[in-house]
């Protein structure tokens, strides 16, 4: 079986998630993992499956005709790639007055520390003591066992005073 990881991004309307489901199925696929979201009026995906090779050129021309219908995706094969360090999870979460570039300053500071971001929520809203507008981050990541946690924690936190950062190492 081959994995398959397949993004898509369009106008969002019923039935995308069914479509393709059901194409899936329809070729003895199996729907491994996801991720889905609407946002800004889109729909955004991501989703790995486990197909048989000889199926995979029928489930192409359907994924192909997402296209007609104003949808943009790709696909590709998942790499069969052993993890070369030992890695840990780690949930952070980050609190901070927003800023142009915090995304920018939060990632160069992943980059510096090997750190490899698994999934990312962010989003802002009104502080409600002060009016101010706040950014929020909860991130997935996975961390070299090499890297001290409290370095990276250091690092996050001098990038501004009023930043706020909570790392929980994971199972």
């Amino acid at each position: 079986m081959n994995q398959l990881v397949i993004t898509l991004m369009g106008p969002d309307r019923p039935g995308i998630v069914a479509d393709l489901a059901g194409w899936v199925t329809e070729q003895g696929g199996n729907w491994l993992e996801s991720r889905m979201l609407r946002l800004g009026g889109q729909f955004a995906g991501t989703l790995r499956i486990e197909i048989d090779p000889a199926a995979l050129p029928m489930l192409e021309e359907k994924l192909a005709s997402l296209r007609e219908r104003g949808l943009r995706l790709d696909w590709t094969h998942e790499p069969k790639t052993s993890p070369k360090t030992k890695r840990r999870s780690c949930l952070l979460k980050l609190c901070a007055q927003d800023q142009p570039g915090i995304v920018k300053q939060v990632f160069e500071v992943f980059s510096a520390h090997k750190v490899n971001v698994e999934e990312l929520k962010t989003g802002t809203r009104g502080a409600p003591w002060s009016g101010h507008t706040l950014f929020e981050a909860e991130a997935q990541l996975s961390i070299p066992e090499s890297v001290d946690l409290s370095s990276v924690r250091q690092s996050l936190e001098a990038l501004s005073n009023d930043l706020m950062v909570e790392i929980e190492l994971m199972g």
